[in-house]
């Protein structure tokens, strides 16, 4: 059926998109599990042999290793969400040129069949077309007696006597690295997202781009984070052998900006305590008194906060969020998803 085929598109190409994932993360000698555990036992030999200037160089060498795996790894996924992008693209620019095939045999369907004659070829030709449609987008369609069909996406009109819709692809006005779907019919521009999208190829890469994405930037950036403050807290705690105090070992952001739907609304995350990080995004969301509530896509209540003041004083997932300006407006941050593409050795 047309379900069944929309469907299993929607998982093939969701499927091919996470093989394609599950390659940036390899194991053995190539892993980062193998690069932290090089880092961490190159330390421990400076530990055991302070003066060891030899151990000394092997153990920065062993750290930039660990930088440039996480780095290599985040160049990794940008690239593949550079790719979903340009097929989303491809498959939207094919799909409308089939919604405008199939509202065109719609005329020529109803305009032979008012003559009299029944139009085989046509039916053929609208189904087969409305079949290859189904392969990028699960649709839905209403038969009327003069030959037509109104076809659906979802709760959406596609297709209306001899009409058609076109879809465009958008930037999500809040969150940079994610498409959004726009339906144009006629004057009307209808944002059109894949909730009611119930298959089909854009659904999979939809998907696939807002969930599993970026929730491997979010589990790369937590762990470049994490790893990265814990080394760095531990080195300035050490001494040198000019008995100078320790610096940081790693370059990592101090702050992170968020993404704000109001020019009169900004906001900063800073990193507070690596131990409390979960892999998730925040929504900050102000009314027009500068209250609100802090929203965490790993789920949980949200935070509650009576000011701008309260919000910077606590202490959430550990970090902390200030936001300023006159609200109402929301604040998107994604604290780790540029983490690993960030972080250096400083020495």
């Amino acid at each position: 059926t047309a379900a069944a085929k929309a469907q299993h598109a929607a998982d093939a190409s969701r499927a091919e998109k996470l093989s394609q994932m599950e390659g940036a993360f390899p194991t053995g000698s190539a892993s980062i599990g193998l690069a932290i555990n090089n880092m961490l036992s190159a330390f421990a030999e400076v530990a055991a042999t302070p003066t060891d200037m030899t151990a000394r160089y092997v153990s920065l060498a062993r750290a930039s290793e660990m930088a440039n795996r996480l780095g290599g790894t985040s160049s990794q996924l940008s690239d593949l969400a550079s790719s979903v992008r340009s097929e989303l693209a491809e498959k939207v620019n094919v799909s409308n040129e089939l919604i405008a095939r199939i509202a065109k045999l719609n005329e020529q369907i109803t305009r032979t069949q008012s003559d009299g004659q029944v139009p085989n070829d046509l039916l053929d030709q609208r189904d087969q077309f409305i079949s290859e449609l189904n392969q990028y987008m699960q649709t839905s369609q209403l038969a009327a007696d003069d030959g037509a069909i109104t076809l659906f996406a979802g709760n959406q009109i596609l297709v209306m006597d001899s009409q058609a819709a076109t879809l465009s692809l958008v930037t999500d006005p809040l969150d940079p690295s994610l498409n959004l779907l726009q339906l144009r019919r006629g004057a009307d521009v209808i944002p059109f997202n894949d909730a009611p999208m119930l298959g089909g190829e854009i659904k999979g890469l939809l998907t696939f781009q807002k969930d599993d994405l970026s929730l491997g930037f979010n589990l790369l950036g937590r762990l470049t984070m994490a790893t990265g403050l814990a080394v760095n807290q531990q080195h300035e705690r050490g001494l040198t052998l000019d008995n100078a105090q320790g610096t940081a070992l790693f370059s990592l952001p101090s702050e992170v900006t968020g993404f704000s739907n109001n020019d009169n609304v900004s906001g900063e995350v800073t990193f507070v305590n690596a131990s409390d990080f979960k892999v998730a995004n925040y929504e900050v969301r102000m009314d027009a008194t500068g209250a609100g509530a802090v929203y965490s896509s790993a789920g949980g209540s949200p935070t509650i906060f009576s000011s701008a003041t309260d919000l910077a004083s606590r202490t959430i997932d550990g970090l902390k969020f200030t936001v300023t300006g006159t609200g109402p407006g929301v604040v998107l941050f994604k604290p780790f998803a540029d983490a690993a593409a960030n972080i250096s050795t400083v020495f």
